[in-house]
This record gives structure tokens, C-alpha cells and sequence, in this order.
């Protein structure tokens, strides 16, 4: 270990001189308008100021702008109860159109019937629907493996059960 002895009078010295050499750095990195090298001057990288009422800072991507109401769209102001959306507007209106479907567009029914496979018929043939769904699929004994399936061959669905104490409920769409 290497022991330095300085008095007090030259350890306040160097002190001083740090202090003096850092203030300097302050100072010419300071000056308004100037940019110190490497750096900026602060009016690059602040927003701008002065921005009217009425008006927000939007970044474009390279700088900060101020924009009025036009260009901000703040809230949707219309709705359409009952009908579809079909554009946003500028100003936050709405266009809006009644709703199609079922007058040129897909329509699908529930199927009434509700069909149950268990233990006893494990395997009930569905029909023709567009798609089938599990609706409920329950077992009274908790020690036995047991499940629910819904199989489709060409438009025809089946609804299987396994298991001892199993029922499976499905309902079809056509």
C-alpha cells in the first residue's frame, strides 16, 4: 500500500482545481444556442413551445409538432343503435348502414332438439347439421375414466359417451 502525504493546503488546492476545470465544462457545455461537440442544443430535442389553445403535441417521427382539433380526432361523438358502423369521420360522426344478415348473408337456427347420450345409449346419431356442441358433459362417479366427443363424417354428427356413470348432452345448428 502506497502512503501519500499532502498538507492541507495542497489537498484544498487540488480540490479547487477540479472544482474549477469541471465548472468549465459546465459552462461551455451550457451556453444557449451553442451545441457543445459532441451534443445538441436543447431547442432540438425539447417540444416546441408556444403551442395555441386548442392545440397537442403529436411526434411525427422526427420532430415535434403542434396540431389543432382537425387533426386529432379526440372521441366518437354519433353511434348506431341497432344498425352497423361502417366509418368513422373526421370530426368523430359516424356512418352507419342496417345490418345485413339474414337478407343476403349467412343465417343459422338453433335446432331445437337437445340430444343426450350415457351409459345406456352411448352412441347417438346426430343428422345433418351445419355444426354440433357440447352442452354439457357430466359424471356421477368420480373414480372411472369417462369423456364426451362430437364426430362429424360428411355433414352427418355423432355424440359419443364413455365411461360408467357419463352424460353427455349436445345441441346441433343447421
Amino acid at each position: 500500500m502506497v502512503k501519500i502525504k499532502l498538507s492541507n493546503k495542497t489537498a484544498y488546492s487540488i480540490i479547487a482545481v477540479v472544482a474549477l476545470v469541471l465548472l468549465a465544462f459546465g459552462i461551455s457545455a451550457l451556453t444557449p444556442g451553442v451545441a457543445p461537440n459532441p451534443g445538441h442544443v436543447l431547442d432540438n430535442i425539447a417540444p416546441p413551445s408556444g403551442c395555441a389553445a386548442n392545440e397537442y403535441l403529436r411526434w411525427n417521427g422526427i420532430q415535434w409538432d403542434c396540431v389543432g382539433n382537425s387533426n386529432v380526432q379526440t372521441r366518437v361523438t354519433g353511434n348506431c343503435l341497432g344498425r352497423v358502423i361502417t366509418a368513422i369521420n373526421q370530426d368523430g360522426s359516424v356512418s352507419c348502414e342496417d345490418d345485413d344478415v339474414g337478407s343476403g348473408g349467412t343465417s343459422y337456427t338453433l335446432n331445437p332438439t337437445v340430444y343426450s347420450s350415457n351409459k345406456i345409449n352411448p352412441s347417438i346419431n346426430l343428422g345433418i347439421h351445419k355444426f354440433c356442441f357440447l352442452t354439457e358433459s357430466r359424471n356421477t362417479d368420480n373414480n372411472a375414466q369417462w369423456g364426451c366427443e362430437i364426430i362429424e363424417a360428411s355433414g352427418s354428427w355423432t355424440l359419443n359417451s364413455y365411461g360408467t356413470e357419463q352424460t353427455c348432452v349436445a345441441r346441433c345448428v343447421d
